[in-house]
């Protein structure tokens, strides 16, 4: 085999750094059980762990999976075939009582298989730096009195209820915990958690995977802090014990007790030494005299850092838990890592994206006593507790473009995942190691492959590179460039962060404010109404953009989670569009479909991710419940109703990566079931688009001709079909693909010429939406006509005309840049259609 280049997409600091990602092949190139090395300068060999991803409809590798630990400085490396073991593989020992220990060679960790703790032990250098770690939450009961609200807090610690290994090496251990929070003096258990714990040979590092699900009643259960607790023992005299808060570019590091003193006097020169991290022991003159001053100085036993907002923070500290804090420092944008030491060593924790999901917080008690506690809220409980009831009591869906009448605005089912680093330290780390992991903590390392290669895989079906050989190409892509680095900016400008916002945008700008739509139904959150998510990622697999990745990685962790609901009534759907994520009465499959989860996935091999994407292949036995056409067919003789898009083609794309990922033949069947239904509908794929559809089986039923409905080609639907076009081998589904495409471009008279209906309405109205259809159309017909259409089309349209201006002085709160009468639903189309137009039509420019 050829070997391919690994780039660094995000660059780790320190000297090595233990990752995982994603390679893609080329049908028929790599078998699967495939083993890799990669190699550097002067021929340095690293091991890896390698394991399928997907496979090809011939069993051959599409996406594998590696693990290794490389060198953070070195650009030239490359993957290559070949088998090497690491100097020191991680092992994994199970215990009589059920506990796992991982050795990674530098640290050693129990995991618990039950009880509070999740964690027993961590060691290093032969010494336990945490003690236990326990999952913690805090629930707030709220009741009005005539003075006002009264509020009650109550802790819930986890339970945990299972433990298994998904993998033990010889390079990456990952192991899964499972349990849930249990209220205190009460027998209920909620918000069900999942803790996955990942290792590296030869590393100190601990990365976690922290997922829960929202279950309780968001009229009464208000989540008031959720996150870790670890336990670090302290040992040493006070001076020597230490603390480290990262702030915006620094850290506060400061001993629990500083030894600066009036009567009797302390040198600079051993004040100095101590603030600098040094042990200050017998071996320093003045020793006896700090020894003495120390009895008489005070000892802080608690601090935090609050990030209250994405823009500030506050350290406070205090001596005593009866005592009130003393404000320490005000920050914008904390870089979310705490430490806490004794004179030999400690623990350091980081919380990924700290200022982007605030509020969060960290917090280190029991400073000056044998055991210190180093608390790593996700949610922090200093600030406002989560209200997730809806914004309003009904819905309004004919002035604020809701989507149906009934109000099924529930949080009840839906997610938030996040990140935390951890540490060992068996020796007091400096400033400089410290900021090492502030730097893993804001960007881990993450290695890729270049755009071109990924182009010439095949991988993620139709798209282009970038090409600016012609006026024409060249202004395609300085838009293209504009329109999604706006949006990058535009989540800064407007501030799109939080704990349950970071990721999305919002759907439509109002130009007379001057800002978004966020209070009007509808047309505030995005939730990925017309593949905003998948228009980023093709751009950063055109152009390897590291800012791109970061949003689109974001949108993906948003709308996998929070707009897609995991246990309960609307398991494996997601919510539409509204002024909150969960808000809209239509909950649908288009939401939570593979499509938007495969990306990070197969670039990331992300477990959470893939058991994601396996909630959602049976999400069209979830519309037996709740039918999507319920408001326009009532109950028939058919068990439910499926569009053709975006209904079916959201269960063709679930169906689509499940065959991929497990070769699973009875997810192929249903696709080509489906398929062979609209071979036989009156007017093929021009047919419907709503059929009658029983999921046992796959089967769409005919029942009336409406066609040209828009939904049925910007939800992600050309993406999916023409993907399917390069996997299935069918001649007649390409036609059926082509076919369309060119229908929809057709003049209404010549419609009604060729089908004998009627155009009716919108339909067939949107036709910038149909460009990559009409392009696939062109290439399969050779039908140059066709192509200029095309190209006139995506040039004419508004879109390609958005350019960002300054707003008149005075007319907002503050000074923004904006696209007068934007649509990310336009900005999100005009993006995917011009990348894959560029691909099937492009030597037409």
């Amino acid at each position: 085999m050829k070997s391919v280049q690994i780039k660094w997409l995000q660059r780790g600091a320190g000297n090595r750094s233990g990752v995982t990602w994603g390679v893609p092949w080329k049908q028929g190139e790599q078998r699967a059980d495939a083993e890799f090395v990669v190699t550097g300068k002067n021929g340095a060999v690293h091991p890896v762990q390698t394991w399928p991803l997907a496979y090809w409809p011939d069993g051959s590798l599409k996406w594998s999976a590696h693990a290794a630990v490389l060198p953070a400085g070195e650009d030239e490396l490359f993957l290559r075939a070949g088998h090497a073991e690491p100097a020191q593989a991680v092992r994994v020992a199970r215990l009589e009582n059920g506990s796992v220990e991982i050795d990674t060679g530098r640290l050693l960790c129990r995991l618990a298989a039950g009880g509070q703790k999740a964690v027993d032990f961590i060691a290093c250098g032969g010494k336990t730096v945490c003690s236990g770690a326990v999952p913690e939450a805090v629930l707030e009961h709220r009741a009005d009195t005539p003075y006002g609200r009264r509020t009650e807090t109550v802790r819930c610690p986890g339970q945990i209820d299972s433990l298994r290994i998904l993998q033990e090496g010889p390079v990456r251990c990952c192991a899964e915990l499972r349990g849930k929070h249990r209220l205190e003096g009460e027998d209920r258990t909620l918000l069900p958690f999942t803790l996955r714990f990942f290792f590296y040979a030869g590393e100190d590092r601990i990365r976690i995977q922290h997922t829960f699900l929202y279950d309780g009643d968001p009229q009464s259960d208000f989540v008031k802090g959720i996150g870790l607790a670890f336990q670090v023992p302290m040992d040493g005299e006070l001076f020597n014990r230490r603390v480290a808060l990262c702030g915006d570019s620094g850290f506060f590091y400061e001993p629990v007790q500083l030894l600066q003193s009036w009567r009797p006097k302390i040198t600079r020169e051993l004040y100095r030494a101590q603030l600098e991290g040094k042990n200050i022991g017998p071996d320093f003159p003045e020793f006896a005299v700090a020894a003495q001053a120390a009895k008489d100085i005070p000892a802080w036993n608690d601090y935090r850092l609050v990030q209250d907002s994405p823009n500030h923070y506050r350290v406070e500290k205090r001596t005593h838990p009866e005592c009130c804090f003393v404000h320490a420092l005000d920050g914008i944008r904390a870089g979310g890592l705490a430490f806490a030491g004794g004179a030999h060593g400690g623990l350091a924790a980081g919380i990924a994206d700290f200022w982007e999901k605030a509020p969060r917080s960290l917090e280190l008690s029991g400073m000056t006593e044998s055991c210190a506690v180093l608390r790593a809220w996700l949610y922090s409980p200093d600030c406002e507790a989560m209200d997730l009831r809806h914004y309003d009591t009904r819905a309004y869906v004919q002035t604020y473009y809701e989507g149906a009448e009934e109000l099924r605005s529930t949080p009840c089912g839906i997610g938030n995942t996040n990140e935390l680093f951890l540490w060992a330290f068996s020796q007091t780390p400096d400033r400089v190691t410290l900021k090492d992991c502030a730097e893993t903590v804001r960007c881990a390392p993450l290695p890729a492959c270049t755009p071109k290669y990924y182009h010439e895989t095949g991988a993620f079906g139709v798209w282009s590179l970038p090409d600016s050989g012609s006026e024409r190409r060249a202004a395609l892509e300085h838009q293209l460039d504009s329109l999604t680095t706006f949006y990058c900016e535009e989540v800064e400008q407007r501030g799109w962060y939080g704990f349950w916002n970071y990721g999305d945008v919002m759907h439509t700008y109002d130009g007379d404010r001057h800002c978004w739509k966020y209070d009007m139904g509808g047309y505030a959150w995005d939730n990925t109404e017309l593949m905003s998510d998948l228009a980023l990622w093709y751009q950063f697999l055109r152009t390897g953009s590291r800012k791109l990745f970061k949003m689109a990685a974001a949108m993906t962790r948003h709308v996998s989670e929070v707009d897609t609901y995991h246990t309960g009534p609307y398991r494996g759907l997601g919510s539409r569009h509204n002024v909150l994520h969960w808000g809209c009465g239509c909950k649908e499959a288009r939401v939570s479909m593979a499509a938007h989860n495969r990306f990070l996935y197969y670039l990331t091999a992300d477990e959470r991710l893939g058991e994601i994407m396996d909630e959602a292949v049976n999400a069209d036995f979830s519309t037996l419940e709740l039918d999507p056409m319920r408001a326009y067919f009532p109950k028939d003789s058919f068990p439910t109703h499926a569009r053709t898009g975006p209904d079916w083609s959201s269960f063709c794309s679930n169906w689509m990566t499940a065959w991929e990922r497990f070769q699973d033949e009875a997810c192929k069947k249903k696709i080509q079931t489906g398929i062979e239904c609209l071979k036989h509908m009156p007017l093929r794929m021009i047919s419907g688009p709503t059929f009658g559809y029983d999921p046992k089986d796959g089967t769409l039923h005919f029942l009336t001709e409406s066609p040209g409905e828009h939904l049925m080609i910007c939800q992600g639907e050309p993406e999916i079909w023409m993907e399917l076009a390069g996997l299935l081998n069918d001649p007649q589904w390409n036609e059926m693909l082509a076919e369309y495409g060119r229908f929809y471009q057709l003049t209404p008279e010549e419609k009604v010429r060729q089908s004998g209906l009627e155009v009716k309405g919108q339909g067939w109205s949107f036709p910038l939406f149909a460009a990559s259809m009409s392009a696939f159309a062109a290439k399969f017909y050779h039908d140059d006509k066709l192509a200029e259409k095309v190209w006139n089309i995506i040039e004419c349209d508004t879109a390609a005309k958005f350019r960002a201006e300054p707003a008149p002085d005075g007319t907002y709160a503050r000074p923004v840049s904006e696209i007068q009468n934007l649509s990310t639903n336009e900005a999100a189309q005009w993006c995917l259609n011009v990348i894959q137009c560029l691909e099937l039509i492009g030597d037409r420019l």
